[in-house]
């Protein structure tokens, strides 16, 4: 970065200014003499590469609070992932075929990824608690839907179809808030990864919630319980969480409080970006605000008032879908995910077909779960280390999923194949969700954080449903004519090989983004 700053005082004075949400400590140094253009640029460079990275907020911040209501809210916004467990009873119930049945899984992560560009822009938009509101009124409505219609005859189709929908698009809401939440409280800190790994294993643990209330409630009162818990939990969180705007226009009022009156000053300016380079070698701003203090007097001897302090706000331009690497990003995360959304959505026909018992599926859920939250939290771990690369920790996660559901395809969806393959996709599908948010965050900012991560989760809509749309109909193509069901590993053999294929596809598209320099 170079810049020519020239600096002219007639005492030397030291300012040093903290900007809280940022972590970035600078300092800017006025002396008696003029400071030359390369010593400052060197000084501003060499100051900036040694507060990178600030530590953890204080043990008795308020932060830490928020992140424990983020957690919850990320437990009962992934009930999406919980659906396998009672799709079947569903399809008996309501005497569905497995097309049919799919439908409400693919609903489901319909209105929960192809929702995230609008619930993305109404976070960035409303803030944390005007969009928890929202997400408590549509996951009620939404939840009561699915219960009305399951238990009354009279009721179309179509108004459970939207409960679904409604189910996805609402948790999808709830969980951008706590995601984004704690994306802001801890950016720029050595927290971050750690932090988002927590909100994301919630998110992953809610499958074995699902587990456990469906075995208490069963079908008949299961929809109702969520109906009531999850719009409890957003409430709270409209509740507790402090809306951004508000926390930043106090800051900037508590930044020009600080300013102290300049005498004999000609020019003093002190700004306060956070810098990062993307893979074309453009210098971005991360941050949303840029704040410029500009003191000025027109002769030695006038003192500037405070209200001549000009303070300018310069909200960034959101030009991130122009890039190629973030397309190349959407399409290998689709990849990924969505091979992993196709064993999440069919875990109870997939140990029907084997012939296992139905406490076979509720085990594979919550292992599911397990090894969700397993990856997500490692993954977290290992994204806050500055020597891995998060674009080679998605590769080799991606690796890992295409060789569980190879095994599968090769040799058999067995009660033991079955298991290692749930562990090994779940372990990857959860930690792609975690390196996913680093990736957005090192490369593009926080600034626009809800939009980038709305558009992108996209992909794991559209690839789920081309991939279990796929699956069912090679279900039924060797289902029982009479019965409607198929028996026998040939049920989901090729469907194996396939999202196998994918996910390896997601791995080269990965190795050709550009890596963020550091």
């Amino acid at each position: 970065m170079t810049s020519e700053l020239t600096i002219r005082s007639r005492s030397t004075t030291s300012m040093t200014s903290t900007a809280e949400g940022d972590g970035i400590m600078y300092q800017s140094q006025e002396e008696d003499t003029t400071t030359n253009n390369s010593d400052t640029s060197s000084n501003v460079t060499t100051n900036s590469s040694r507060t990178m990275l600030m530590p953890p907020p204080p043990r008795y911040s308020g932060v830490w609070n928020t992140l424990i209501l983020s957690v919850a809210i990320g437990l009962v916004s992934g009930s999406l992932y919980g659906f396998g467990r009672y799709s079947k009873d569903i399809r008996d119930t309501l005497q569905l075929s497995q097309i049919q049945v799919q439908r409400f899984g693919i609903l489901l992560d319909t209105g929960n990824y192809v929702g995230h560009p609008i619930t993305g822009f109404a976070y960035d938009k409303l803030g944390p608690k005007v969009s928890c509101i929202a997400a408590a009124i549509i996951v009620f409505i939404s939840y009561g839907s699915i219960h009305f219609g399951l238990w009354n005859t009279s009721v179309p189709l179509w108004l459970v179809d939207l409960g679904f929908f409604g189910v996805g698009f609402g948790s999808g809401l709830g969980y951008i808030v706590g995601l984004g939440r704690a994306t802001k409280d801890f950016y720029g800190t050595t927290m971050l990864g750690k932090a988002v790994g927590l909100v994301s294993s919630g998110y992953g643990l809610s499958s074995t919630l699902v587990g456990i209330t469906y075995h208490i409630f069963g079908l008949e009162h299961f929809f109702l319980f969520w109906m009531f818990f999850v719009a409890f939990v957003y409430v709270l969180g409209a509740i507790i969480y402090t809306d951004d705007r508000q926390q930043v226009e106090e800051g900037i009022i508590n930044e020009v409080d600080d300013v102290p009156y300049t005498e004999h000053a000609e020019v003093q300016s002190t700004t306060s970006p956070n810098m990062y380079a993307t893979g074309s070698g453009d210098e971005n701003i991360d941050d949303r605000l840029l704040s410029t203090t500009t003191l000025a007097s027109s002769n030695d001897h006038e003192s500037v008032p405070l209200q001549q302090t000009s303070l300018t706000i310069t909200t960034m331009e959101w030009d991130t879908w122009r890039r190629l690497d973030f397309w190349l990003l959407f399409s290998a995360f689709g990849c990924v995910t969505g091979s992993g959304l196709f064993v999440i959505n069919n875990i109870s026909t997939m140990v029907q077909s084997i012939g296992g018992q139905d406490a076979m599926s509720g085990r594979l859920i919550i292992l599911l779960s397990m090894c969700s939250v397993s990856g997500r939290f490692f993954m977290g771990i290992l994204a806050d280390h500055p020597k891995l690369c998060k674009l080679d920790l998605f590769r080799y996660a991606s690796l890992t999923m295409a060789f569980g559901l190879f095994i599968s395809g090769i040799f058999g969806t067995s009660p033991t194949v079955l298991l290692l393959t749930v562990a090994m996709v779940a372990f990857s599908y959860g930690g792609a969700w975690v390196l996913l948010v680093g990736i957005l965050s090192e490369s593009y900012g926080k600034s626009n954080f809800g939009k980038d991560y709305g558009l992108i989760v996209m992909g794991p809509a559209l690839s789920g449903f081309i991939f279990n749309t796929f699956s069912a109909r090679l279900y039924e193509q060797h289902t029982d004519n009479d019965s409607g069901v198929c028996m026998g590993e040939i049920c989901y053999r090729n469907s194996f090989l396939i999202t196998s294929i994918a996910a390896v596809v997601g791995c080269i598209i990965l190795s050709r983004i550009s890596k963020p320099t550091p």
